[in-house]
């Protein structure tokens, strides 16, 4: 699991360039520095956002070799990929450097097909050169780490907003000359009386089960009940295979079975030779990020302290096989810490591995190349703090921040860096009852921004508003974690009991485990899907 380094070497670099990131209402510029860069993969643009002393800089970045055509307009230029969108637009200081940009492209073998037309594109896309995410999320998840990043979402074009979403907001927002302005929160209704209970019990949990114990007598209530107490210790792991899709209890025959269905996929990745892995450049990208972030997961822990000891092994292990079992989607930065968080509490490789593929079947998109189920999140975000604090959603929409890219982490690992190890882990499980919502991260999100309104509403400016955001739940307590869900929980139902009609997706996301059809009374095993 070695680091592996790369040499860079700076070809281009220009004056100041301005990026101009089109938001629904207005276009927003960013000044930056704008470089062509050789690196051992290959060569690389990129443009890094100039910020403040302190702050880091937010960096897009492609390979050159995945650019499909330009659109240039004398000192602006847009790069497009089939693979990652439009990449721009750029404005240079003077159309001359544009040129020596694309002279230097084509003297290193890189010559593009010029639209005559700039193509309509559904998102503008913020890259890196490994994924959209892998550079972003090393920034976010290691406060130590002055690696260059990609800046944290894409963001629908003011030409591709849907019309047809201003239908259902004219019932309940009052129209003003900035747009939409939401009923007072005040409005909503209280909420019904919620309260935090004990950790689920290995024996309170056992009679929930069958006699047998293969099988949950009443799903939705044992849901309830993780949701509102978490699990204790010694029933954690058998209570993480049931909110995870997998078998409570298996015999030594299905055991046996389920780890031979790891092995035999394990198997592909292990007995890839090195031209295999050579002329795959997404298998050689994966393997690549793998062996950079394992060893930086978790090293706090005694189970990760060795680098080369079992538990970074096995996460490693269960990574890469889920590269070659989900191809399309890979290895994405964070996955390692969701892994590692599996493997802490089930201390079985297999078993961490059928678990982390039930959780991707849901959580995929938030990973994927294209970031819409991400920016999907964020829109749902944006509409719940509309409702439940339009004073602080009003405050910042005025201070560029509407976007709320500062809940990225949050939501791509449900919380793990934001608190300590236990209560994160406490956090996942209530996550994954999936007893009010199967969105609750949404409300978990939206009570800690309520939490530091105060804080918020005396900053004005994006960058500090992104820095405080970071480090704002740093230190809490198991206490404040339940504070913070039992917040949650108070917003979920005043949205809810609310009067005023809600947007269709809001609806969705309002639905309880009992108003939502389920399959079967607990989810099948993965593993007759398996490879």
């Amino acid at each position: 699991m070695a680091v592996v380094a790369s040499n860079t070497e700076q070809i281009f670099e220009s004056q100041p360039v301005t990026f101009e990131h089109q938001m629904p209402k207005k276009m927003v510029p960013h000044l930056g520095k704008f470089e062509l860069l050789s690196e051992t993969t290959g060569l690389v643009l990129r443009w890094q956002h100039m910020l403040p002393d302190g702050i880091d800089p937010l960096t897009i970045q492609c390979r050159a070799s995945e650019i499909s055509s330009i659109h240039r307009q004398k000192d602006r230029i847009t790069f497009t990929s089939e693979r990652r969108g439009n990449l721009g637009p750029f404005v240079f200081a003077s159309s001359d450097e544009i040129s020596n940009l694309l002279t230097k492209l084509r003297s290193h073998g890189h010559t593009y097909p010029s639209r005559s037309q700039k193509s309509k594109p559904l998102y503008q896309h913020f890259t890196s050169v490994f994924s959209n995410l892998d550079h972003a999320f090393r920034k976010l998840v290691d406060v130590d780490s002055r690696e260059e990043v990609v800046n944290l979402a894409t963001y629908r074009t003011a030409d591709d907003h849907d019309e047809a979403e201003d239908d259902w907001q004219d019932v309940y927002c009052r129209q003003s000359d900035d747009g939409f302005d939401l009923l007072d929160a005040e409005e909503l209704p209280e909420p019904p009386p919620c309260e935090r209970t004990e950790p689920v019990n290995l024996a309170q949990f056992q009679s929930f089960l069958e006699p047998d114990g293969r099988a949950v007598t009443s799903p939705g209530s044992l849901r309830e009940a993780i949701f509102k107490g978490g699990l204790a210790d010694d029933v954690r792991a058998m209570g993480w295979k049931f909110l995870l899709g997998q078998p409570l209890r298996s015999t030594a025959e299905e055991q046996a079975d389920r780890a031979e269905q790891y092995n035999r996929i394990k198997q592909q990745w292990q007995s890839m030779t090195e031209k295999q892995v050579k002329n795959n450049y997404r298998m050689k990208d994966s393997i690549l990020s793998i062996n950079k972030d394992v060893p930086r997961t978790d090293r706090f822990q005694e189970l990760y302290e060795d680098e080369d000891g079992p538990g970074l092994t096995a996460v490693h292990d269960v990574l890469m096989t889920y590269v070659v079992y989900n191809f399309d989607l890979g290895y994405v930065q964070g996955m390692n810490d969701l892994v590692a968080g599996l493997y802490y509490v089930l201390h079985d490789e297999a078993e961490t591995f059928w678990c982390f593929c039930h959780w991707m079947e849901e959580q995929a998109s938030l990973f994927a190349m294209e970031q819409k189920g991400m920016l999907d999140k964020l829109e749902l975000l944006k509409t719940i703090l509309q409702f439940v604090d339009p004073n602080l959603m009003a405050h910042l929409r005025d201070n560029e921040s509407e976007h709320l890219l500062f809940c990225f982490r949050w939501l791509l690992v449900s919380f793990k860096r934001e608190f300590h190890y236990e209560s994160a882990l406490y956090i996942w499980e209530v996550l994954w009852t999936q007893h009010l919502t199967t969105q609750f991260d949404l409300f978990i999100c939206a009570a800690l921004l309520c939490h530091h309104r105060d804080a918020l509403l005396a900053i004005t400016s994006a960058p500090d508003i992104l820095k405080f955001v970071n480090g704002a739940t740093e230190g809490y307590t198991l206490g404040q974690v339940q504070d913070i869900l039992l917040t949650a929980e108070k917003l979920f139902w005043r949205l809810k009991q609310a009067p005023q009609q809600m947007p269709p997706e809001l609806k969705l996301v309002l639905q309880t485990w009992e108003e939502r059809p389920h399959e079967g009374v607990q989810s099948a095993t993965l593993v007759d899907n398996a490879i």
